[in-house]
């Protein structure tokens, strides 16, 4: 058997191995392949690092930048392209044959060959192959592959002839979101060393791009800011070191994130937004916050994400020091820092270097961790309510894998990895994904019809801010999901794992109202026995209800719930949540706070 028919058997092995073939397909699964190769040019299949990009091409670089040999030499990276059906492979190889090419001479990543494989879609067979930098294995292809396109793309200016002048085939945003989710959870993974469930990076995402203000809640130490850092410094460009030749100084500051811890004397926004100074009218003082924000104004900056990261955000009355900063987010209008002078129609002028009128730009995303001790607050339903809440924890599993290797995160190796996903999210002020059919439309309408009438009940329901972020958060959540659902696991409260969540007839959208229960629903829950004990049972009952593909009569659950008649016939929530449960998670967090009213007489969302 030949080398390319060799190679050829294995990629039909995966193809009906895993589903979605080599798309989406992580490292481990093409030790076969990196074998062969190996084999082939006589070096070690560790030094083979192989990735597949699916159909979109611009994912292929960051694959090879995120991956364990590119932070150092490496013999071959071997890349796999599927090539749409129906479709010429020319403007597709010749857009990663271009990429690939800037990304090798700006030595992110130490290969000495790379090579792409294409794969026409619906084809079980390579259909052509091309070589990058200018390497010895020329003898080596020419014996093993003589059927093969071989095409040294530095030599030839580019790729094929064919394919000189050709622009790149277009990427769509919509069929960009996919891959976001994997490409960053597998980036922390092998860069940094940062292991974060997939369906949690997908839930942050989806919260992210419904609204630009998240709370990260939770145990202590368990990731939340670090998850923050990675995710802005994976989305914003890598600023490089101090001194490149002394690479122990440190990078430079990143200008695109901040990270700022609340102290607990923050009684004002001037820890925010910074105040004019009464000594010197020619000055006003900034702070971090400010610096990033008129950073992020800045017009060759505005298709880039900029992060605003307050950590320990509870330490203070969130009220006192963040209360302009809610209303400027919900209202989308600006306010007035200082006013020394007004023109003639009244209107503040520029005395002080900084201007006098702040606005939101729609390129920064404000994300505050939370802890609960004696030493913080509880949060307001205000605040609450202009959020998506997400929550941390350490499962069992976890904590074994971690103690069996433990290793310290390296957020440098993340640096602009995956930079060209960055105006993406920025577009999600303006982007609608259009991937909710008419019978999902329905039963989201009918579920959030269900919890509101619960919630109602008790006098807790949510108005209309609420249903639209729900709205927006379950398109997004959707159009993110990375081809697969995945699971998430109660004992890592929401964490996520990496198994296929088919079971039970769960779909990506029993997911994604799943996550808005749980976000944006449970978060504002607190009081006594005798206000929620009723009310958690309810919810509850709905959140293990069975999904069922046909029309579901929604209503008449939600009438059976709030018949004073039947609330006594509902049971007290348990952590034995049925195989078939619509809202898994959800179900799992109610039992915690059932839990913990039983024993203390009084329950919240957070946990301390």
């Amino acid at each position: 058997m030949s080398a390319t028919e060799k190679l050829n058997t294995l990629y039909q092995e995966m193809v009906a191995k895993y589903a979605g073939g080599l798309s989406n397909t992580s490292t481990a699964k093409f030790y076969p392949i990196r074998e062969l190769f190996g084999g082939l040019f006589g070096v070690s299949s560790a030094d083979v690092y192989a990735v597949g990009a699916g159909t979109r091409t611009t994912n292929l670089p960051i694959r090879f930048s995120q991956g364990r040999q590119a932070t150092q030499e490496t013999s071959l990276g071997v890349g796999f392209v599927i090539v749409p059906e129906g479709k010429t492979s020319f403007s597709t190889t010749n857009s990663a044959t271009t990429t690939l090419r800037n990304y090798a001479e700006r030595g992110r990543g130490h290969y000495k060959a790379m090579i792409l494989v294409v794969v026409e879609n619906g084809s079980p067979k390579v259909t052509r192959m091309m070589k990058y930098r200018d390497v010895p294995y020329d003898a080596a292809f020419s014996v093993h592959f003589p059927d093969a396109d071989i095409v040294d793309a530095i030599a030839t200016g580019g790729g094929d002839t064919q394919t000189d002048g050709v622009a790149p085939e277009e990427i769509q945003p919509e069929d960009s979101w996919e891959e976001m989710p994997e490409l960053f959870t597998e980036g922390a993974e092998i860069s940094a060393k940062l292991k974060f469930g997939l369906t949690l990076v997908q839930r942050l995402l989806a919260s992210l791009c419904c609204k630009h203000f998240v709370i990260l809640t939770g145990l202590s130490g368990s990731g939340k800011t670090k998850i923050c850092q990675a995710l802005a410094r994976w989305l914003t460009v890598d600023p490089g070191y101090l001194d490149p030749a002394d690479r122990s100084k440190g990078k430079k500051p990143n200008p695109c994130y901040a990270l700022i811890p609340v102290g607990a004397d923050w009684s004002g926004n001037e820890n925010i937004l910074g105040y004019p100074d009464g000594l010197n009218s020619d000055r006003y003082v900034s702070r971090p916050a400010l610096d990033l924000i008129r950073h992020a104004c800045e017009a060759s900056f505005q298709d880039v994400p900029h992060f605003l990261i307050l950590d320990e955000m509870n330490l203070s009355h969130v009220e006192r020091y963040f209360a302009d900063f809610l209303s400027m987010i919900e209202s989308d209008e600006g306010m007035t820092l200082y006013c020394d002078e007004t023109d003639a129609d009244g209107r503040p002028q520029n005395t002080r270097s900084v201007d006098p009128i702040l606005k939101l730009p729609a390129n920064l995303f404000v994300i505050g961790t939370v802890n609960v001790d004696e030493t913080t607050y509880m949060f307001s339903p205000k605040v609450l309510d202009r959020a998506n809440v997400i929550e941390f924890g350490v499962g069992p599993d976890e904590m074994a894998a971690f103690l069996r290797s433990p290793e310290s995160a390296n957020l440098e190796a993340i640096d602009g990895l995956g930079k060209s996903y960055g105006p993406l999210l920025v577009s999600s002020t303006d982007t609608f994904p259009s991937r909710i059919e008419p019978t999902e439309k329905a039963r989201f309408e009918a579920d959030l019809k269900l919890f509101y009438s619960i919630l109602r009940e008790h006098g807790a329901e949510f108005g209309f801010r609420v249903a639209n972020e729900a709205w927006r958060f379950v398109a997004f959540f959707k159009a993110l999901g990375a081809g697969q659902c995945w699971e998430a696991d109660p004992e890592n409260l929401g964490g996520g794992s990496r198994k296929d969540s088919d079971s039970g007839g769960r779909d990506r959208l029993d997911h994604a109202l799943d996550s808005v229960v749980y976000q944006k629903f449970l978060p504002k829950l607190h009081g006594s026995k005798v206000k929620l004990g009723q009310l958690l049972k309810k919810l509850y009952a709905a959140c293990i209800a069975p999904h069922n593909d046909n029309a579901v009569d929604f209503s008449a659950v939600a009438l059976d719930l709030n018949n004073p008649a039947q609330s006594g016939a509902l049971k007290d929530p348990s952590r034995d949540i049925p195989a078939n449960a619509r809202y898994k998670l959800s179900a799992e967090k109610i039992y915690r706070m059932w839990r913990h009213l039983n024993a203390n007489g009084f329950t919240s969302f957070p946990e301390s």
